[in-house]
């Protein structure tokens, strides 16, 4: 009985040995303590967008683990699977955060892999939108509270926003996390505290085409020692309080608020609004938008292809004294922002995937080459079934034709074989863009990889500079061909970034986006080209010979905010005649200048192509399996090179200083989709008036306009639809016009407020009337009938030019 008992008791304490065995190595392993997705300070808020995913990891081992920490989406199919290694010392817990960008799953799982085992596991659920607003980011480090619902609610503004604050400890130090983001507000940060790479994420956004904000008196005093000095426009003086709201009033076209008593109904000194302005002088090279009685309120510069504005006061103190401020102040300042809506917006992934294609390398037979193919099947079939026939032999006459058919058929296959014959068994071919503004700026790039054989490469950058990320979907994704349903599987550590541990199927491309920034900060600042504006308003760009960084350049044109012109580029010289030469026949370029034009810049640019088949001239560096072929690399850069505009000897603007941007309410909202316009399909006898504006660049904005021109190119089958113009002045007068030349319509505008100085443009009504249809028995009773915008522009002509009007830093 006792050894029985004995036995069992000393079972027990075999078995409970062992799960203590188990037990004591999961208890010390490393285990994660918190995780979020995070868009600046707040929790996640849009899907397909960037995000920092926060963690906590916890090491209670008495020796240093090094770990890897993963996040994926749950459905298995998601753009990229981010991981990084990190290093955990003994028993400490380690708190930090990465860039990541995710899709539209609601579900994501935080895994900790050690020795590639999973040992600790959370899951985040998300109920990102993909809703398409104007994206705010306020950075700020000593705001207690902003009110942005009463600027969120108010429904005059012109664009639906949304803020977000990033205070310095969130805040980026790469500029793709502000991808997001619309517009950056710097309002009260710390930008003592910031480091060299979150100042340079901040210009190398800008440099892109961003929009920053510098909001506040006390930030524009700070910025001047700091990395970030020429983001000034002005040169500030002092700090100062106005003694009322009315100097603002007065500069946005404010009824200033009656006078307030001293003292309260109880007696009580009343608290008058006095918020804070900045005294400032103005820099050669930028445009004061807002100048009352002397003072400069609101003044822009530019900064590669984004833009900074400049006010003299804090936005939001302002719209909390007055809400009748929020609007016309939020208008002005979102109106020199290149946001546009989801559906207006242009199909940038689907333009670059298409430049992709052409550059891969297929060399299609020309049209000559298959005609020639056609008419000697069709000279030899005669002339074998004349002789058959002529011979009476017409089974022997229809089967040589058979042989002979099958023949010609296999040397078409054998032809169609070849059809890729210049292209490599394994290549990477990358279209960058970059931004060159008297020295190297960052770089945005897609990458297309491509392979006749299945194989496992892997992609090598470095981590502090180069960020990966998976190709947006555009509306036209599924048509694209380049994307493969399993992701991307991207690992980082403080030294590099590596696209490893995926498959690349034979004859089957995957394209790949990645962001750059370059260390050309600092170097020997080159002079910017001149566009001079002609008396009569068209521009031509002075002589220009290209840097030493540029010298390899082969083409070039000139990109204005709706249009763009190609110019002579010889012998490292850039010259322009002024003229639209004739049509392009380079498909490539033509493809390149279609998409640098839907960018939508806000400044006349210089592009200049370069092709580079070197491998080492990208930073992204491709590593095959073992026993396969090295990649075949070909660069397509876009470079960016701001111009400076000389107006002095402007009597004129042409068309191509014009941008159109279509209104929230009108009609042609409805009929402009993905950066084209669409049939506007009408029924009988109608007149409907759509609105439409004009925005001008705003270093050439004409004070004292004389004469506007706007011009309406319609396809219009059947001629059964007119058009009619009128301008809708500032203060809501219809202004008819003077005389009509063909399709354009001449305004006389003298001594009339057509232009919105705080908005730098003006509004113009096209009416659509469709006439009665005759009766007709061929005809049905109703029939429906469509037309469709070609073309709209717009030009200017005022007196005399301005005396100084040269636009250079």
């Amino acid at each position: 009985m006792n050894a029985n008992y004995s036995s069992r008791r000393f079972g027990a304490i075999v078995i409970f040995a062992l799960l203590v065995a188990v037990t004591l190595p999961t208890l010390a392993a490393p285990r994660l303590t918190t995780v979020s997705l995070k868009q600046g300070n707040s929790q996640l808020k849009f899907s397909r967008a960037a995000a920092r995913l926060a963690w906590g990891v916890e090491n209670p081992d008495a020796e240093p683990v090094t770990v890897t920490l993963q996040i994926k989406p749950d459905s298995g199919h998601g753009d990229a699977i981010y991981a990084r290694q990190l290093t955990i010392p003994a028993q400490t817990v380690v708190e930090g955060s990465f860039l990541v960008v995710i899709n539209d799953t609601t579900r994501f799982h935080v895994e900790l892999l050690q020795n590639k085992v999973r040992i600790a596991k959370d899951d985040i659920l998300v109920r990102g939108t993909v809703t398409r607003r104007l994206n705010i980011a306020v950075l700020d480090d000593d705001t207690p509270s902003l009110g942005t619902s009463e600027i969120i609610k108010n429904k005059e503004l012109d664009r639906t926003v949304t803020f977000t604050t990033i205070r310095q400890v969130n805040l980026p130090d790469h500029w793709a996390e502000y991808q997001n983001f619309d517009l950056l507000v710097l309002l009260r940060p710390d930008l003592s505290s910031y480091s060299p790479a979150q100042m340079i994420a901040l210009r190398d956004y800008v440099m892109q085409g961003g929009y920053a904000l510098l909001a506040t008196p006390a930030v524009a005093l700070q910025i001047g020692d700091t990395m970030l000095h020429d983001f000034l426009s002005a040169t500030p003086v002092a700090e100062t309080r106005l003694p009322d709201l009315d100097l603002l009033c007065r500069s946005y076209g404010v009824k200033p608020p009656p006078p307030q008593p001293d003292r309260d109904a109880d007696g009580f000194p009343s608290l008058k609004p006095r918020p804070d302005f900045l005294v400032m002088t103005p820099l050669a090279g930028t445009a004061s938008v807002i100048n009352t009685d002397g003072r400069p309120v609101f003044n822009l510069r530019r900064i590669g292809c984004g833009t900074v504005a400049m006010l003299a006061f804090d936005p939001f103190q302002v719209g909390n004294a007055d809400h009748r401020l929020i609007a016309p102040v939020w208008n002005a300042i979102l109106r020199h922002s290149n946001f546009q809506t989801t559906i207006v917006g242009p199909d940038l992934p689907g333009k670059i995937n298409q430049t992709l294609q052409l550059l891969q390398g297929y060399s299609i037979p020309p049209v000559s080459v298959i005609v020639q193919i056609f008419f000697l099947y069709v000279l030899v079939g005669i002339a074998i079934l004349g002789v058959a026939f002529h011979f009476r032999r017409h089974a022997l006459g229809w089967l040589l034709l058979c042989v002979y058919g099958a023949v010609i058929t296999a040397l078409v296959f054998v032809r169609s074989n070849n059809i890729s014959t210049n292209q490599a068994r394994h290549a990477i071919t990358t279209i960058s863009t970059s931004v060159w503004d008297c020295e190297p700026g960052p770089t945005h790039a897609t990458s297309l990889l491509f392979s006749r054989s299945d194989c496992r490469p892997t992609l090598v950058a470095d981590s502090n500079q180069t960020f990966f990320q998976a190709q947006p979907p555009g509306p036209y994704f599924r048509d694209i061909g380049a994307l493969a349903p399993s992701p991307w599987w991207i690992t980082t550590d403080n030294q590099e970034a590596r696209l490893e541990r995926f498959a690349l199927q034979q004859n089957r491309p995957r394209t790949l986006v990645w962001r750059h920034t370059r260390d050309g900060y600092g170097a020997t600042p080159a002079a910017r080209p001149v566009l001079a504006i002609l008396p009569d308003g068209r521009s031509r760009l002075h002589p220009w010979a290209l840097p030493k960084a540029l010298a390899g350049a082969s083409r070039a044109a000139l990109i204005f905010p709706d249009s763009h012109r190609v110019i002579n580029l010889a012998n490292a010289t850039v010259t322009d005649s002024g003229e639209v030469g004739k049509v392009e026949a380079d498909t490539v370029f033509t493809s390149v200048l279609d998409y640098a034009t839907s960018l939508r810049l806000q400044h006349p640019c210089l592009v200049l192509t370069t092709t580079h088949r070197q491998a080492s001239d990208s930073p992204v560096k491709v590593i095959p399996e073992q026993g396969n072929e090295p990649f075949t690399a070909y660069n397509y850069d876009i470079t960016f090179v701001p111009v400076d505009i000389d107006s002095s000897q402007a009597r004129a603007l042409g068309s191509e200083f014009f941008s159109c941007h279509i209104p929230d309410k009108s009609f042609f909202r409805s009929y402009y989709r993905y950066g084209k316009w669409e049939n506007i399909i009408i029924q009988g006898m109608t007149a409907t008036d759509y609105t439409i504006d004009f925005q001008v660049v705003a270093e050439v904005f004409p004070s004292a306009c004389q004469r506007l021109a706007v011009s309406v190119e319609a396809v219009v089958p059947g001629n059964h639809t007119t058009f009619d113009v009128n301008l809708e002045t500032v203060d809501g007068h219809i202004l008819t016009p003077l005389e009509r030349h063909g399709s354009t319509y001449v305004f006389d505008t003298a001594g009339q407020k057509v232009f919105s100085p705080q908005e730098q443009r003006f509004r113009a009504i096209i009416k659509a009337t469709t006439a009665m249809l005759q009766n007709s028995p061929s005809l049905p009773t109703s029939r429906t009938l469509f037309w469709r915008v070609a073309k709209l522009s717009a030009s200017a002509n005022y007196s005399s030019p301005s005396p100084d009007k040269t636009n250079r830093p």
